[in-house]
């Protein structure tokens, strides 16, 4: 009777153990959902590039991923990138302080050892000098940041480069009002015009304006700013490309100036006393036009080119001791310039000419006329300043 028993227990097992195994082999015959993912293509290796192909170090971000932000300072877009580090002080009488890969730390002021460009027109000046100001985050569609040995394909003293890029209008023509705030009496409202092209040759449009103003967290630290960009996108029918872009921005602000850490941990919003008297401040206005064409000769050959020219006014008071500024030798407490820069881009792309290989060849110009004075920062009364 045991024998028999046990062979029943054999045979239950046998056939729990065949169950088990139709039911995982028919699992196995379900075919798994494949989800493609949408090309991403860059530009910033000077031709057009899935990301995927290129041995550069370049990253992508798209500004429909930020719409949240409040739209007024780049380090609200370029967050997480490897090697770029931004440092936003919220004194908007100073532009942002940014490095990559250490390249523009130690930069006191403006953008420096870092090619910055906005829909290809340089926002870095020929005297190495960059700014961030006139970039609109507002009509932004993407940015692009190019680090590493590639980077020299914007110039040999380049760190690294980072390029904005303006979206262009699709669809039907429309408008977008927008207002956000937050404390400290900070408030921004923005508008957006936009509408794509109805018939070949017309162009399509973006046309972007802001107003930003804010009392600030410290002491003498009130600023304005007003920001407009204006882009037209003609594609036309023999496969070339014009954008015509503007660009003006105009910008006041206080500066409160430092303080030490006993100064910080005494009152983090005061201004020290002593600089009060020389009422610090900055005052920029810039505007600056620009037109690109891009023209495919045939599948493998590509023309680009490009002209620019700009006008940028700034005015800024310093808080430097009058016997500094005495100095026959020092410039002053005020600094006051007019510059007017320009210049052009014309370049050639080759496309697998050879097996796997791509040749560009081109020729840039950039220029600047600078007028600049300087002007003391204080006043004598009774002898005395």
């Amino acid at each position: 009777m045991q024998r028999v028993t046990h062979l029943k227990t054999r045979t239950t097992l046998l056939c729990l153990t065949a169950c088990i195994a139709q039911s995982l082999y028919a699992e196995s015959e379900s075919q798994p959902l494949i989800q493609r993912l949408p090309t991403i293509k860059v530009e910033a290796t000077r031709s057009e590039t899935h990301i995927l192909d290129t041995p550069a170090s370049v990253y992508r971000i798209d500004q429909a991923q930020h719409q949240n932000n409040m739209g007024v300072n780049l380090t609200e877009t370029l967050k997480g990138i490897p090697g770029l580090q931004l440092n936003n002080r919220e004194n908007y009488a100073q532009d942002l302080q940014l490095s990559m890969r250490g390249f523009g730390a130690r930069s006191t002021f403006g953008v420096r050892g870092i090619r910055l460009y906005v829909d290809g027109i340089p926002a870095t000046m020929p005297d190495g000098q960059g700014q961030t100001s006139n970039i609109d985050l507002n009509s932004l569609d993407h940015i692009e940041v190019l680090g590493g040995p590639f980077s020299s394909l914007y110039g040999n003293s380049s760190g690294g480069t980072i390029l904005t890029t303006t979206k262009e209008g699709q669809g039907r023509d429309s408008i977008e009002l927008g207002y956000s705030g937050g404390s400290h009496h900070k408030n921004r409202t923005n508008i957006i015009l936009q509408g794509g092209a109805d018939k070949a040759n017309e162009p399509s449009y973006v046309v972007s304006s802001s107003y930003f103003d804010t009392d600030g967290y410290r002491e003498h630290s009130q600023a304005q700013k007003v920001l407009s960009n204006a882009k037209l996108t003609w594609n036309l029918v023999d496969g070339s490309k014009i954008n015509w872009l503007m660009n003006y921005v105009d910008i006041s602000a206080n500066d409160p100036q430092g303080l030490t850490r006993a100064q910080w941990k005494a009152d983090p919003q005061q201004q020290v006393p002593f600089l009060k008297q020389f009422n610090v401040r900055k005052d920029i206005n810039q505007t600056q036009t620009g037109l690109n064409w891009t023209k495919p000769l045939n599948d493998q050959n590509e023309i680009y080119s490009m002209v620019y020219l700009g006008h940028r006014e700034v005015t800024q008071y310093q808080s430097i001791p009058m016997s500094t500024q005495n100095n026959p030798r020092q410039a002053g407490g005020v600094i006051d310039f007019e510059r007017d820069y320009y210049g052009a881009d014309l370049r050639w792309t080759g496309k697998d000419l050879l097996p796997n290989t791509r040749f560009s060849i081109g020729l840039a110009y950039d220029a600047m006329n600078e007028d600049r004075q300087g002007y003391e920062n204080f006043i004598l009364e009774q002898n005395k300043p």
